[in-house]
């Protein structure tokens, strides 16, 4: 696998002792490397051992990198950690030291010279051919275009260079399989100036008849071949598939066409009959319709790990016609949900600058499929806006008639479909724009297999119903800078994974509930109410068990906004993960409460380590309920993070809960608008904890909390007094000698400092009751926080010491 796995360069220090030693291998992706050193059996028995990360651009300077987890796959013990934010096509110095004093201080170093992948650059080959939509012939010249679909059929050579000319391509079901051997990719690509689109829909007009008995009832017949359609598009509007006509007796409840119980415009198909009704009862005969006739556009399928394809700059559109399969009988015993783009055991593939409107599953990697990348791409669909149940129930229901099936709709707009016992590395999905699709980007559902080295940032997604989910077993993932807006659930982990996964710099925001029908899932709060929505959070981690020891998950330096009043920035259940670390993260609630633990009593290996974070409530002031047993309504609120810490440890009986933080406004700059950056005076600029290899590069005098960090004039001016709460103000600030606290209602029973490294300074001051006076003329020039306690509360502020 080119591109993939380096094993490093090993310098072992192991003289003194008779030792199997470990073994570093290192993961290169376009800015970030993973590594994983292993550790042979009986090597480290108690686990004591401690890795040092370093490393450095060419010869540049050295950086701390990001703390190393240690964890247990398939019985092997491993450091595994990540280089992040680094540059593309670099080459980069790694340092690990490996260090343990049992039985007998020894000390390990081993290093690797690693070199980025290069940002992938498409550009026509020697060999280039052309096609058109009305092409004919094969000479497959610019004044003489061919035809796509004849032309894949017949086979592409590799180094091959196929450019599409502009216009609308009446296409499907076509498959290119790549030749073994190939070692420069086959290009699909669109003449540059020109927009060639894919297209799979039938645009036939048919007339609609109104119903005697419901007037925005209508119905025509259509093509046999447009049978177990999933699209139906009355304009520019994705019509529901409602599994009924009218009400059945078999659950006369259950959503129909009739009744719009989902409260979506649909449509209802069986066999060639349609009906149509919409939510206004607008009439058919004068909008656009359209339907899908294709299964699927392009099946790609490689003979060898060498072959490999680029697809760049193409429109594709209205891949949905869905399939069943049936028994002797004539009753249909399956169905199978359609796709547009499919790349079986294919690697270093690179699909970039593409358009996908209205198709299902517009890109699916099946089998063994690494190193690929999906970048700069747009997709639009309308089934992210639906509600749970209501795509749920596009799936197969074996009771019902005919007419419900190939209507299978739960789909993502980028999904990974590994076989059994595979491991994938190395695939990136960056800089793309994902609006209304159920799951913008899936990565498998299941255990079975193994994802390692996932590179997923930048990608705009809005409007559906899951953000990102890396659902499989999934190792040294690693998720940022990503806009995430207005979807219920914006990152799923509900299948604990091995880890572990880094999750920072996002932007998570109006996270909302979202009305539900039908026997799904319904909120009920503390007081026993049932509403008819389901909540929303930006991390969903509440599932069953699938890995034996669930990994580590770092949420880092995110902004979490919630509009409504069942969106929550995190709902947490009992644990199905090893440690949940938070820091330097911003939670903004405009709903109940900015945080949600659910059935959390008595879990002693409960884990919720936050630090550094800013909670605040703008409706109720609430940071917090705990609902100590799921489904039994008595809950506690808390309003400050000292409380939380309380609380949530009484409650859990774990060691592993730890809670520091603030509760003020950040202050940002238009959150209506979804301008999420900081004021210049925002309390939060120059507040962060410092995190190596994560935000070494602030840009003031100390990392700035949440998702962004602010370069401005303003922010540099240091403020002549600190705010904790309206509870302390500091003054001085920066202070020189002596650092002056006021305090303002409750007694502070004490107070602790550190530094920017999070290491505690010993302190000395005078306490005159309201007054305390801390002398800091010892102290280097520098950034540190003060944490003050009390028995209600624990807050800290940033000051400088000049």
């Amino acid at each position: 696998m080119k591109h993939l796995l380096l094993i490093g360069l090993l310098t072992i220090l192991c003289a003194t002792r008779v030792c199997a030693q470990p073994q570093l291998l290192v993961y290169p992706t376009i800015n970030s490397i993973g590594y994983e050193l292993t550790i042979p059996s009986g090597y480290d028995p108690d686990t004591s051992a401690h890795l040092r990360v370093r490393y450095r651009m060419g010869s540049g300077t050295w950086h701390e990198g990001f703390e190393a987890t240690r964890l247990t796959i398939d019985r092997l013990d491993q450091f595994r950690g990540s280089l992040f934010q680094l540059n593309a096509g670099s080459s980069y110095f790694l340092e690990l030291t490996l260090t343990d004093s049992t039985p007998s201080y020894h000390s390990e170093v081993f290093s690797a010279t690693v070199l980025t992948r290069t940002d992938p650059v498409i550009t026509p080959t020697e060999h280039t051919l052309f096609v058109a939509p009305h092409g004919s012939g094969t000479s497959y010249t610019r004044d003489n275009p061919g035809d796509l679909k004849r032309l894949l059929t017949t086979g592409v050579d590799c180094g091959t260079t196929v450019v599409l000319r502009g216009g609308d391509y009446d296409a499907g079901e076509m498959t290119l399989k790549l030749k073994a051997g190939c070692n420069t990719p086959i290009i699909l690509m669109a003449e540059p100036g020109e927009t060639p689109v894919i297209d799979g829909g039938d645009y036939q007009q048919y007339h609609w008849t109104p119903s005697t008995s419901d007037p925005a009832l209508y119905s025509t017949t259509i093509k046999d071949s447009l049978a177990y359609n999933a699209l139906c598009l009355f304009d520019s509007t994705r019509l529901y598939p409602y599994a009924f006509l009218t009400p059945n007796s078999i659950d006369p409840s259950y959503p129909s066409l009739s009744t719009l119980g989902y409260a979506q415009s649909g449509f209802y198909r069986k066999g060639s009959n349609a009906w149509i009704k919409t939510l206004d009862h607008r009439d058919p005969n004068s909008a656009r319709i359209v339907f899908s006739k294709y299964f699927w556009c392009l099946n790609v399928e490689a003979d060898d790990s060498l072959a490999s394809i680029q697809i760049k700059g193409i429109t594709f559109r209205y891949y949905n016609k869905g399939k069943s399969d049936f028994d002797i009988f004539g009753n249909p015993t399956a169905s199978y949900p359609s796709w547009t783009l499919r790349f079986t055991n294919i690697s270093n593939a690179v699909v970039d600058s593409c358009t996908f409107l209205y198709t299902n599953l517009p890109i699916v990697f099946d089998g063994l499929c690494n190193g690929n990348i999906v970048q700069r791409c747009v997709m639009t669909d309308g089934t992210g806006y639906w509600s749970h149940g209501a795509f749920k129930q596009t799936r197969d229901q074996y009771f019902f008639e005919a007419g419900s099936y190939g209507r299978y709709l739960e789909s993502s707009g980028i999904f990974y479909s590994p076989g059994d016992s595979t491991t994938l590395h190395g695939n990136i999905i960056r800089d793309n724009h994902i609006t209304g699709i159920v799951n913008a980007v899936g990565l498998a559902f299941g255990q079975s297999y193994r994802m390692t080295e996932w590179d997923i940032y930048r990608n705009a997604i809005d409007y559906c119903y899951d953000g990102l989910d890396p659902t499989a077993a999934c190792i040294n993932t690693r998720l940022w800078q990503n806009t995430i807006a207005h979807c219920p659930v914006a990152i799923s982990l509900i299948l604990p994974t091995f880890g572990p996964t880094y999750i920072f710099r996002n932007l998570i925001h109006h996270i909302a509930e979202r009305e539900n029908q039908h026997n799904d899932i319904f909120y009920a709060d503390c007081n026993g109410s049932l509403s008819s929505k389901t909540w929303g959070t930006g991390l969903k981690l509440n599932a069953g068990n699938g890995i034996h020891e669930p990994g580590v998950i770092y949420f880092m330096h995110n902004t979490i906004h919630s509009s409504d009043s069942l969106g929550f920035n995190l709902y947490l259940w009992n644990s199905t993960w090893r440690k949940l670390v938070t820091r330097n993260n911003i939670f903004y609630s405009e709903g109940t409460a900015n945080l949600m633990f659910d059935g959390v009593a008595g879990d002693s290996s409960y884990s919720f380590d936050s630090k550094g974070d800013n909670f605040f409530n703008r409706r109720t002031g609430d940071i917090a309920i705990i609902r100590p047993t799921h489904g039994v309504q008595d809950c506690e609120t808390v309003r400050d993070p000292a409380s939380l810490d309380a609380r949530l440890t009484a409650i859990t009986l774990s060691p592993l809960v730890a809670v520091s933080g603030m509760n003020v406004d950040p202050e940002f700059i238009d959150i209506a608008r979804g301008n999420f950056r900081l004021l210049h005076s925002s309390p939060m600029i120059d507040r962060g904890m410092l995190l190596p290899g994560i935000n070494d590069e602030y840009k003031n005098n100390a990392p700035d909390l949440g998702a962004f960090e602010e370069d401005t004039a303003q922010a540099q001016v240091a403020r002549t007094v600190a705010v904790a709460d309206d509870w302390l103000t500091l003054s001085p600030n920066p202070a020189s000698t002596v650092l002056h606290v006021s305090i303002n209602g409750e007694a502070v029973d004490a107070f602790t400092m550190h530094d920017l490294l999070g290491r505690e300074v010993p302190i000395k001051f005078a306490n005159n009751g309201r007054e305390i006076s801390i002398h800091v003329e010892a102290l280097p020039t520098g950034v540190y926080f003060l944490d003050a306690i009390s028995k209600k509360r624990m807050t800290q502020i940033r000051w400088m010491k000049k």
